[in-house]
């Protein structure tokens, strides 16, 4: 492990600082895993060595704390793309790149640094419009074609990063049928709309991203206020025979830095091979050193050896997540995972993300319901007690009431069921809780958590691991909320007995890491198999509505201890907003958690008519709110804007409300700040509005799109006449492919469907890259001439890219055996001006067939030809040229005619032996 910093790192102030407020607890908790980088970097094995486990101890917190400082630094990017860093946004010049500069740009790293970033696109005129934006989100991506390569098409993704302007620049895959996923990312938001629970959600979502990212394993992981991880929801192929579902996940897993790193990050993080290399960053400024540059918020930062090695005993390649949020917080990450390399364009990771934002806000307005119903329950117990407490003469007496009745203070924190106040050296309680002495130990156990929580509640759900004599009590007292009251000098206690379950471990937690003691190496757990583990002796968790609700409780403890109580005590105190009026709509009570929401002090609200704080909107709710309430009944509630905020802060001031009658004739109106509610609706609008810019992109990138604007994948498409016989739809084939015809499932058109076997065109010397890239030329081509490229997908066992086109009438060759071997002069005639005229339009595109032959010329009902299935460059030699197109679709028409001779005869035979351009020939017919 590194003992020090290197000085570069110490200068990163705003980083430094970052990381000091990670809290000593939570460092702790940094994933074991992710621990030592230098390990790997010096070639350490991959296995642990042996006897290594026998010797092996956990990091500590200071190694966690220490490493935490170098993952957005690593000095690498991955190797799917090329990185740039520019410096200012002017000169647009190229201070630092990774070294693979190779894959779009033709040179070297060293001779692409110092140049401007424009100059290495064809379409520069894109980069230096988005440039001057000053927020680039309105132009990402940019799709644009590499100068140095021009049969790639590349996305351009800018961000601001602390030392300039990064440009991302990925391929566009022409497999990602974007148009097509927009669409079915709008129906699947939805969709979203048809549920009725947390758990409906997380399945909805689930399916409907796995259906347009095409993972193998999609799932959606939440992760408990504990820290500990689980699997809500989940869908696999068939390649996958492992499921994860209802696993839950070591807390290291998922360490707070990387929770806080998707909270604050773009969108999605992408791996796309996790078993390739990293790519060195060369810089040209000498006081740019690599590991200064910051790739937080790149989609090309580096994968860490130590998840491609996590990911390696998934069986999984290739990783997409996004960030599942709810009022700031981050409730768990949607995760696609695939068995092989598996890229996702920008434009895709937009429309999932926009599906996963409108997830977010369903999710943020769920649980807006049941906080709210949570606060308005608990007011209600809250004023019961008070008036109980209220109507005794002393404080020992007012105190013992808060156990007496039907409702006690146990009511306020659920899952409580028994308690115990410990105020001046006495006990006051209620159900069975231990002798005084052993809850004497409780509150010194605790003590010091409550420092290290800011003097917060601490709740723990096993009490008995830290203080032993609890053991003896588990079944009744097996988990403590304790909450300090007077500073500390006195102590609430909350109690929830035993609860024995069996959790489904991903792996065994007693192995979560194993660091050698000899040579401090960290290594990576290799076991995520099913691991049943009874607790027993451990309550419910303690969540965060728990901590809540025991602060509430607390203030009205404390305003007894104290001879304060008053009626409305315990709304003054809550720590959610509450107000209250009086009969004739006056503010009386505005407490501070009403304040921080709407910006407006109880000073500026007391006194005055609520009604005139609110937006004339937010008036009609409010007068039914109270009409409900002053008749005795509980409101339906609404959504009410304070007036006096500041405009500019999107949903600031804007609470979810619901009333209740209150003692002396008030109103009691509990509400929630939803102001993160609001965020993500901001979010979504903004991320759907990018779509419409995605939409308007795909005009001229997929002009030829399918009928129906549905995604094309094998399952779409079935086989015709037979779809469970495939030599029912055979057309033709050659060297590397075979034709198809078949059926769209959701069309109904019947289209093309050439299958090329990729390890025959890698064979032929095409690698899958260079297919793709041809095949998307081609789908961008629109001319008349040829028979339309609509599409293009990989099988679903990566063997075969699918070219879907048209179904345009019969080939020549059917032509001319359907005429009994040969075709008449006129008709050869009249084909021939059909296919020179074709060739002609398409050899002026800059497009050379090169294989030109009766099986690739499609004849229509009218006579008119089409040239179908232009090679990708795998069953001919690169060098072909478009004479030789003449030549060879001359000679075909030659062979149609027969020995009938005549001027086509003449002309064809001419044009087969001699080079002449399609223009010459068609001079040369006429």
């Amino acid at each position: 492990p590194r003992t020090s910093l290197p000085p570069a790192l110490l200068k990163r102030m705003p980083f430094k600082s970052e990381v000091a407020t990670l809290r000593a607890q939570g460092a702790a908790s940094l994933q074991h895993d992710f621990l030592v980088k230098d390990a790997y970097q010096r070639g350490a094995a991959k296995a642990p060595p042996p006897g290594a486990v026998a010797n092996h101890v956990t990091p500590t917190a200071a190694e966690s704390n220490e490493y935490s400082k170098y993952t957005n630094y690593p000095a690498q990017t991955a190797a799917h793309g090329v990185f740039f860093l520019m410096q200012d946004v002017k000169s647009q010049k190229i201070v630092a790149s990774s070294s693979n500069t190779s894959l779009f740009f033709g040179g070297s790293a060293e001779e692409v640094l110092g140049k401007k970033l424009s100059e290495l696109f064809v379409e520069s005129h894109r980069i230096d419009s988005a440039l001057k934006l000053t927020n680039f989100e309105a132009a990402n991506p940019i799709t644009v074609t590499p100068v140095g390569d021009s049969s790639a098409t590349v996305n351009v993704i800018l961000q601001r990063s602390p030392n300039g302007i990064t440009a991302d620049v990925e391929e566009l895959d022409p497999c990602e049928d974007f148009l097509a996923i927009n669409d079915a990312a709008r129906a699947a938001v939805g969709m979203l709309d048809t549920c009725g629970s947390v758990q409906e959600l997380c399945q909805q979502l689930t399916w409907d991203a796995f259906g347009i990212l095409g993972c193998d394993r999609m799932a959606v992981y939440h992760f408990h206020e504990d820290g500990v991880g689980e699997v809500l929801a989940e869908r696999r192929s068939k390649r996958v025979t492992n499921p994860f579902l209802g696993m839950s996940w070591f807390p290291t897993d998922f360490p707070p830095q990387t929770r806080h790193a998707f909270l604050t990050r773009a969108y999605a993080r992408m791996i796309v091979d996790a078993s390739e290399p990293a790519i060195d960053i060369v810089t040209a400024a000498p006081h740019l050193a690599p590991e200064d540059i910051c790739l937080k918020d790149s989609t090309l930062r580096a994968t860490h050896q130590c998840l491609a090695e996590q990911m390696a005993c998934w069986g999984h390649k290739a990783m997409i997540s996004f960030a599942l949020i709810a009022h700031g917080r981050l409730f768990g990450m949607l995760c696609g995972t695939h068995c092989s390399a598996k890229p996702v364009s920008f434009q895709t990771r937009l429309a999932v993300g926009a599906l996963v934002q409108g997830f977010n806000l369903r999710l943020s307005r769920m649980m807006d319901r049941q906080v709210l119903a949570g606060n308005e329950n608990l007011t209600k117990v809250l004023g019961l007690l008070s008036q109980r407490a209220l109507g005794k003469a002393d404080g020992a007496s007012k105190l013992q009431s808060l156990f007496e009745g039907t409702s006690t203070l146990c009511d306020c924190v659920q899952g409580v069921k028994s308690a115990a106040i410990l105020h001046e050296g006495k006990v006051t309680s209620f159900g069975e809780v231990p002798p005084a002495d052993v809850l004497s130990k409780v509150v010194e156990g605790v003590k010091k958590l409550w420092v290290a929580n800011g003097m917060q509640p601490v709740g723990i759900p096993q009490v008995s691991l830290t203080i032993p004599e609890m053991s003896a009590y588990t079944s009744k007292n097996a988990g403590v909320m304790a909450v300090p009251l007077l500073g500390g000098n006195s102590t609430l206690l909350l109690f929830r007995p035993e609860t024995q379950k069996t959790v489904v471990w991903a792996g065994d937690p007693s192995k979560i890491a194993i660091k050698d003691r000899a040579t401090g190496l960290v290594y990576p757990r290799k076991d995520y198999a099913e691991t049943p583990v009874k607790q027993f002796g451990r309550s419910t968790d303690w969540v965060r509505a728990d901590e809540v609700a025991a602060v509430s409780l607390a203030s009205l403890v404390v305003a007894i201890l104290q001879d304060k109580l008053g009626s409305k005590t315990a709304l003054e105190a809550a720590p959610f907003p509450v107000m209250t009026t009086d009969k004739g709509g006056n503010v009386t009570v505005w407490n501070e958690s009403v304040a921080q929401a709407t910006g407006v002090s109880a000073t500026e609200a007391v006194g005055k008519l609520l009604g005139t704080l609110v937006t004339p909107k937010s008036q009609e709710v409010l007068q039914n709110l109270l009409i409900q309430a002053n008749q005795g009944a509980l409101s339906a509630g609404g959504e009410v804007c304070v007036t006096q905020k500041e405009k500019g802060e999107e949903g600031k001031g804007v609470l979810s409300v619901k009333g209740m009658p209150w003692t002396d004739g008030d109103v009691a109106i509990v509400g929630l700040d939803i102001a993160g509610t609001y965020s993500a609706e901001a979010n979504f609008k903004r991320l759907s509005a990018q779509l419409g810019h995605v939409d308007r992109t795909g005009g001229f990138l997929r002009p030829n799109n399918m009928v129906v604007n549905v995604q094309a994948m094998e399952d779409n498409f079935e086989y015709f006449p037979d779809k469970s016989d495939s030599s029912s739809a055979f057309l033709r084939e050659d060297g590397v492919s075979k034709t198809y015809l078949m059926v769209h499932k959701k069309d109904g058109v019947l289209y093309a469907v050439r299958k090329i076997n990729v390890k025959k065109a890698d064979r032929a010397g095409l690698s899958l890259v260079a297919l793709k890239r041809a095949v998307f030329r081609l789908m961008r081509l629109t001319d008349s001439s040829l028979v339309r490229y609509r599409a293009c997908f990989s099988g679903s066992d990566g063997k075969n890219l699918c070219v879907v086109t048209n179904f345009e009438g019969i080939t020549l060759k059917q032509a001319v055996e359907d005429a009994g071997g040969t075709l008449s002069e006129e008709v050869v005639l009249e084909y021939a001006r059909s296919v020179f005229q074709a060739l002609d339009r398409l050899h002026s595109k800059g497009v050379v067939h090169g294989a030109l032959s009766s099986v690739r010329m499609v004849v229509l009902e009218d006579g008119e030809v089409k040239i179908a299935d232009i090679p990708l460059r795998c069953d001919t030699t690169p060098e072909v040229t478009a004479e030789e197109d003449v030549k060879a679709a001359a000679a075909v028409l030659l062979k149609a005619l027969g020995e009938k001779g005549g001027k086509a005869g003449t002309v064809l035979t001419s044009l087969a032996a001699s080079p002449s351009s399609a223009a010459q020939a068609l001079a040369q017919l006429a």
